[in-house]
């Protein structure tokens, strides 16, 4: 049975606290020292950024976002540029954002896949879960993030849930 599973609001907005719980030890474990106090202060304006198009997108939906997206690119990759010798740390730190993003945002919308269906009166309990999820090979920050965008405005998954009806034994045919 294919099952097109939803994002919603919560998983969103859940997947967007996670980020900045991660961020907030692991980012500034990496950029600590009193002279990255400024690229920590900018890798937080350009998540905002990035946020606000995801927000937008995921609200009005591609089409109304993209605007947005554009800008959040050409920032982000503006911060990378402007970090110096630093830009390998802030491209590592906006990737890691992105991947917190989407496994939070992912595990939660999954989470609401029913566990057992009724069809005509029997309860089918479910034994398989397939969801193919796109790896990206590249770390291009414009390529990521046109992802995520894509992921956060269409909001859904696809996925491919096997279930099994349980006879009186407890037994699953």
């Amino acid at each position: 049975m294919n099952i097109t599973v939803i994002g919603d609001r919560q998983d969103f907005e859940q997947a967007i606290r996670a980020v900045r719980i991660m961020s907030e030890g692991a980012n500034s474990a990496s950029l600590n020292a009193v002279s990255d106090a400024g690229l920590l202060g900018r890798l937080d304006s350009v998540w905002d950024d990035i946020v606000t198009a995801l927000r937008r997108g995921y609200e009005f939906g591609s089409d109304t976002a993209r605007g947005l997206l554009e800008k959040a690119i050409a920032q982000a990759e503006q911060f990378i540029t402007e970090a110096g010798n630093r830009a390998r740390d802030a491209h590592e730190a906006l990737l890691q954002n992105l991947q917190v993003f989407v496994q939070n945002f992912t595990t939660n919308a999954l989470k609401r896949i029913p566990t057992t269906i009724a069809v005509g009166g029997l309860t089918y309990n479910i034994s398989k879960v397939t969801c193919a999820q796109k790896l990206i090979m590249t770390g291009s920050i414009k390529m990521n993030l046109t992802e995520v965008f894509s992921l956060a405005s269409n909001g859904e998954l696809e996925v491919a849930v096997d279930y099994v009806i349980e006879n009186a034994a407890g037994d699953l045919k």
